[in-house]
């Protein structure tokens, strides 16, 4: 770990691939948003005026596709998480050491 920016604030926003309850429901399009949940909850979060960063952390080629269309925003970035840490089986725990590996502030 790297020095951290204790002043700004990040988001940390896991989307993987393989949902094996509900198929694709980050992204299949919900009510009237194309994009689905993934674009919902980003636009919600680019309006944020205290969240300085957005990271995206995915596995699935359509969630980085959907985030490169909503990257006129300097707060996004995307992080192309390896796939030990994508399956279903993988304890929240090692995710969660992950975290500061890709993250460069001290409040996520």
């Amino acid at each position: 770990m790297g020095s951290y920016n204790s002043e700004k604030v990040s988001f940390f926003l896991p989307v993987r691939r393989g949902s094996e309850r509900v198929k694709d429901k980050n992204t299949r399009a919900f009510s009237s948003i194309e994009g689905g949940l993934l674009k919902l909850k980003l636009t919600q979060l680019i309006c944020c005026e205290n969240i300085d960063e957005i990271v995206v952390s995915t596995n699935d080629d359509l969630t980085i596709e959907i985030t490169n269309q909503m990257m006129d925003s300097s707060k996004i970035k995307i992080d192309k998480r390896p796939g030990f840490l994508c399956r279903s089986d993988t304890p929240l725990s090692e995710l969660i050491r992950y975290v500061p590996k890709v993250i460069e502030t001290e409040h996520i």
